[in-house]
């Protein structure tokens, strides 16, 4: 398939999309902290509440660190990376969650008859661990002159 079939996105659209993805990446830490705290614990539909946004925001993430070329406009990690041009980059830090995508579609995006056959356990530290160390490699990969749009200050604020 020939480059042109695939999104494209414009300069605009790129200088806009680091809030985005930090929102993702605050609201995952935020949720997955609840979760892993005990935050909620009493009450099982706060637990749930907590335990469902971070899949979600994970899912998301692993889509942005991961995600293929797509006619979409999906944001993605690549778009960021020089050699996207050559070569189309993904984390390599996300074996674990990349095995879970099917259980998180299935279990949270989707209504299914999978969720009947029991849910499956989720190991949110390492779930995390993954994230994070696939953050620390994109920024990395960074041009050295934009790494800076996608570092948040402590206590800074994103919105979806």
């Amino acid at each position: 398939m020939a480059l042109s079939n695939y999104y494209a996105p414009t300069e605009q659209e790129l200088s806009g999309a680091p809030p985005k993805v930090l929102y993702e990446l605050q609201m995952f830490r935020a949720s997955v902290a609840r979760c892993v705290n005990g935050d909620g614990n009493a009450d099982p539909v706060l637990h749930n509440i907590s335990l469902e946004a971070t899949l979600l925001h994970a899912r998301n993430l692993l889509d942005f660190f991961c995600g293929k070329k797509t006619k979409d406009d999906d944001i993605r990690a690549a778009h960021f990376l020089q050699e996207s041009e050559t070569k189309w980059w993904k984390s390599s830090q996300l074996e674990y969650l990349a095995a879970l995508k099917k259980d998180l579609n299935y279990s949270i995006n989707h209504l299914t008859y999978r969720r009947v056959q029991g849910k499956p356990r989720w190991d949110l530290v390492r779930i995390s661990r993954g994230i994070e160390a696939a953050f620390k490699e994109f920024i990395a990969r960074l041009p050295d002159n934009e790494q800076m749009a996608w570092i948040l200050e402590d206590g800074g604020r994103t919105t979806a």
